[in-house]
């Protein structure tokens, strides 16, 4: 129902009367994700862990990783699209082969097409995320253009649709 700040409540009462409920640490964790408190999230999800160190676990550590993003619920023919009819300026450079570089603040365009579902604060959130985890490495050089290529197939596993569908995408964008 989108009640993740009341879910998380209602969770730490469950705590409270049961503090060593993994399963309520789970979906703490899950609501407080929701909620964009991802520090919180975290924290949930290790105590969750400690308490158990089960396989479910494991698939929920790495639901949460494709959440930070919201890349999840893209599907990859999106991404595709946005590939294929680039609407951005590309400037090119020639270190070890053609590579196109785009602006950061153009990126902003194509993750808000991507992305098109999210509520305004909910894209802010993602943005932040992809900015952190992904345009931080990608940019080492803090010239404020990123490897449209590279980026795309970073995007492309995280994404749903088919595995296979996924793999060509990689492959395809790094061609690109």
């Amino acid at each position: 129902m989108g009640r993740y700040q009341r879910a998380s409540v209602m969770y730490t009462r469950v705590l409270a009367v049961l503090p060593n409920h993994w399963r309520a640490l789970l979906n703490k964790a899950v609501a407080l994700l929701g909620a964009n408190e991802v520090k919180g999230a975290k924290k949930a999800l290790k105590e969750a862990f400690k308490l158990t160190n089960r396989v479910e676990l494991h698939d929920a550590i790495a639901h949460m990783k494709q959440m930070l993003t919201r890349l999840g619920f893209c599907h990859v023919d999106f991404l595709m699209k946005e590939l294929s009819e680039l609407k951005v300026p590309v400037s090119y450079a020639c270190t070890v082969g053609l590579e196109k570089y785009v602006r950061e603040s153009a990126l902003e365009a194509i993750l808000r097409n991507l992305l098109h579902f999210l509520k305004p604060e909910t894209f802010q959130g993602a943005v932040k995320a992809i900015n952190k985890r992904i345009l931080n490495v990608l940019n080492s050089l803090e010239s404020s253009e990123v490897d449209l290529g590279m980026l795309c197939a970073l995007l492309a596993p995280i994404c749903s649709g088919p595995p296979e569908q996924r793999k060509w995408t990689v492959f395809y964008a790094l061609l690109w």
